[in-house]
């Protein structure tokens, strides 16, 4: 992350920014096929916040089974409903900017520096390669989660658009579902939602840590265990 980033997010202002329906990819700490989608919607008529978890590891075809609960927007932030124990969210993919080369009758910034730097400054906290690691993500989860087996070759050489035209060329009931799951759980924002939550899972992950080796050093002094940092 750049120093430029962390700073904004310390600063608060992307939960100011906040937009709905957004969606949260998350992936448990140990087992990278555990993974969960929580959704983020405001209820015009109550005035409060749905939030839906759904569980990728429990099949119900099309979608997969949910929980549901509505809080005020003063707990979006700390509640035990989206800060979920032992995940973390998928990592935010940041798009560097690239200065180009600099000509002397150019100065300050040419005419291709002005566009990519345009480009970056309108997407830096939605990236397209962050936009483009959910769909991956989310693409990869589906295939998981249905048993989409897919040949050896076509899943280390090809690319997702590659992968889907062959997937759901084959069977309309696939594609029916993809269009489901895209629909559901991909949405636009100027804010990418990981992005606003990655500080509070990276507080509640040093936590769970911290407590996990003391139990450990517990262990350790109180029955002569050796150390085995296994988190």
């Amino acid at each position: 992350m750049t120093p430029a980033l962390e700073y904004y997010l310390r600063s608060g202002l992307p939960k100011q920014k906040f937009q709905f329906p957004c969606s949260l990819y998350l992936d448990h700490i140990k087992n990278n096929n555990d993974k969960i989608i929580i959704t983020i919607n405001w209820h015009r008529f109550s005035g409060k916040y749905l939030i839906k978890k759904w569980d990728l590891n429990k099949f119900n075809s099309p979608l997969p089974p949910f929980t549901e609960i509505s809080l005020e927007g003063s707990c979006l932030f700390d509640h035990h409903s989206i800060i979920l124990p032992q995940y973390q969210t998928i990592e935010y993919q940041e798009t560097p900017y690239r200065r180009g080369v600099r000509q002397r009758n150019d100065l300050p910034m040419s005419r291709f520096q002005e566009n990519e730097y345009s480009k970056t400054v309108e997407n830096y906290f939605n990236s397209n390669r962050h936009k483009k690691y959910k769909q991956d993500w989310l693409w990869n989860a589906f295939l998981y989660y249905f048993g989409i087996n897919l040949p050896y070759e076509m899943l280390r050489y090809s690319t997702y658009t590659q992968q889907e035209l062959f997937t759901i060329g084959k069977n309309k009931t696939i594609s029916n579902n993809w269009d489901l799951w895209k629909k559901m759980y991909c949405y636009e924002t100027e804010i990418a939602t990981e992005l606003i939550y990655q500080a509070q899972y990276d507080v509640k992950l040093r936590k769970e840590l911290d407590y996990y080796l003391k139990q450990e050093e517990y262990k350790r002094l109180a029955f002569g265990y050796p150390f085995c940092c296994e988190f």
